[in-house]
C-alpha cells in the first residue's frame, strides 16, 4: 500500500480554518445582499449564519476533500489550481437540490460555488502556505 505525502493535522487545520472563514464571508455576503443591507445592526448574527453555512460546509470539505486529497495526493496531482476547482465545483453542487424549482437555481449554484471557491483557496493557503 502506498504512502501519501499529506500532513494530516495541518489538513485538517487548513480544512477547519478554511471551511469557517469561508461562512463567515458568505454569511456577510448574505446579510449585504439582503434587503437591509449590512449595517451595525444585523453584524452580530452573521456568525449565527455563519455556523449554519458551517454546517454544510465542513461535513462536505471532509467526505469530498479527504478522499480526493489522497486519491490526488497518490497520482501527483495534490496542487493549488486542483484543489481550488474541486472545492468550487462541490460546493456549487449543493444548489442540486433546488434544481426542481423554475428557473433553475443558478443564483445558488453562484453563491455556494463562491463559498467553495474560498473555502478551498483559503484551505491551500493553509495547508501549502504552512510548508514554506
Amino acid at each position: 500500500m502506498e504512502t501519501t505525502s499529506i500532513k494530516w493535522k495541518r489538513f485538517s487545520l487548513a480544512i477547519v480554518i478554511g471551511t469557517a472563514v469561508s461562512a463567515q464571508i458568505l454569511a456577510m455576503l448574505h446579510y449585504w445582499n439582503g434587503p437591509h443591507g449590512l449595517t451595525m445592526e444585523v453584524l452580530p448574527y452573521t456568525p449565527l449564519l455563519a455556523l449554519t453555512y458551517l454546517m454544510f460546509m465542513l461535513p462536505t470539505a471532509f467526505i469530498v476533500g479527504a478522499p480526493l486529497a489522497i486519491m490526488l495526493s497518490r497520482i501527483g496531482c495534490f496542487k493549488g489550481w486542483v484543489v481550488v476547482c474541486i472545492g468550487t465545483l462541490a460546493g456549487a453542487s449543493w444548489a442540486i437540490p433546488a434544481i426542481g424549482y423554475k428557473p433553475p437555481p443558478y443564483d445558488m449554484a453562484l453563491f455556494f460555488g463562491l463559498g467553495g471557491f474560498s473555502a478551498s483557496l483559503l484551505f491551500w493557503v493553509f495547508y501549502a502556505g504552512a510548508n514554506k
